[in-house]
């Protein structure tokens, strides 16, 4: 089992081509180390492959490219979930047990099950993968998030009791 991880559970968060387009610079840059790395070492079981999942419009897709990406995500009606993944091969071949992965998802049907996940025996790449996917995704935040909050819900609920006639506040019968 890969000895590192960070995981964090994403929300409000508004996916747009511009995050898409910043987020696979990053798993690019992030890809291309692990790339020199399994060269360095001549072995292929560390080669990583990056790949692009679009759920839209009742239909998925497995995408290699942003460029394929970006095509069908501007022509949905309706995207229901986006992941961006590294893999290696050990990775793959081993159900993730072993190996680097990171990958990170976005799910507008299910909150839950948005997430940034990243793995690997190498903590350097570890934290520097987390940092620069999260310093993207800090940056399209939406500000709207405390409306859905808890804290918001129970204001909501405690001020509901004192709701009182307009017409008495401003003396119309």
């Amino acid at each position: 089992m890969a000895q590192f991880l960070r995981d964090v559970h994403l929300s409000n968060l508004k996916v747009t081509e511009e995050l898409l387009i910043q987020l696979t610079e990053v798993f690019t840059n992030r890809a291309q180390i692990l790339h020199n790395s399994a060269t360095a070492q001549g072995n292929e079981y560390k080669e990583p492959f990056l790949t692009f999942i679009l759920r839209f419009d009742n239909k998925g897709y497995r995408l290699f490219t942003c460029d394929d990406l970006l095509l069908h995500f501007k022509r949905a009606d309706k995207v229901e979930r986006v992941v961006i993944s590294i893999e290696t091969r050990e990775s793959l071949t081993s159900n993730r047990h072993i190996g680097e992965h990171l990958e990170v998802k976005f799910d507008t049907l299910e909150e839950k099950n948005c997430s940034l996940s990243v793995t690997s025996d190498h903590s350097d790449w570890v934290d520097a993968s987390y940092s620069a996917v999260m310093e993207v995704i800090t940056k399209h935040k939406t500000k709207t998030g405390w409306i859905r909050s808890g804290w918001s819900t129970l204001v909501i609920q405690l001020l509901v009791p004192f709701q009182f006639n307009f017409d008495q506040l401003t003396g119309q019968h």
